[in-house]
């Protein structure tokens, strides 16, 4: 504690200054001087007595009031380490108050963003609630189409496909020769009247069979 090495530094300063030989001269002189003056006013007297006893108790008095400066600077100690604690503590409160602080911020930020968020996702409800009507009636057209187009398909292999297929498999391999020789014979036909050599064109061949029925 700091009361300790001032308490110690008061000592050895004192004990240091009291074995000088000028301290131990001039201690050694009053003494002398105060026994043959105390001899001379007579020892026995009630007088004497008074003094030696009011110089006792100045003496004591003087070291009551060293104790009691030992005792203050300790109160002083403890006083300041006191302060320095209160420091440490405003410091930490003021850091905790700033973390705190920023905490708020960022929990304001999120709650921004949170209801921003809550705002778009009830729109997109109210847009999918208004929507759900044409998506229920787009369901139901695609429905009917989808039946729609089975049926057309269904008239078109039995009306069409199965009729072609009939009418093809007798003939089929002289079908597709017409078909090569006559692919073979447009590749060098690019008009029917004739054209210019700087000129380009092409024909198309129309085969025509018999309806089928």
């Amino acid at each position: 504690m700091a009361s300790d090495g001032v308490k110690a530094k008061i000592t050895a300063a004192t004990d240091l200054q009291m074995q000088t030989a000028e301290v131990q001269a001039l201690i050694s002189e009053n003494t002398d001087a105060q026994v043959k003056q105390l001899i001379e006013s007579n020892m026995q007297s009630d007088e004497v007595k008074a003094q030696i006893e009011e110089a006792v108790a100045k003496a004591k008095a003087g070291v009551r009031s060293i104790d009691q400066l030992i005792a203050g600077l300790d109160e002083y100690d403890e006083f300041y380490k006191g302060i320095a604690d209160y420091t440490d503590g405003a410091k930490d409160a003021s850091d905790g108050a700033d973390a705190l602080k920023q905490g708020a911020s960022d929990l304001y930020d999120g709650s921004v963003t949170l209801d921003a968020g809550i705002r778009e996702l009830l729109t997109g409800i109210l847009k999918m609630k208004d929507g759900a009507p044409a998506l229920t009636d787009g369901i139901g057209k695609l429905k009917d189409g989808s039946m729609q187009l089975r049926d057309g398909l269904q008239i078109l292999d039995e009306q069409g496909m199965q009729k072609l297929t009939a009418a093809v498999n007798g003939d089929l391999k002289e079908l597709v020769a017409r078909v090569r020789a006559t692919v073979e014979v447009s590749k060098d036909y690019t008009a029917f009247s004739g054209i210019s050599d700087e000129m380009k064109g092409s024909v198309r061949f129309i085969i025509r069979t018999d309806a089928i029925k």
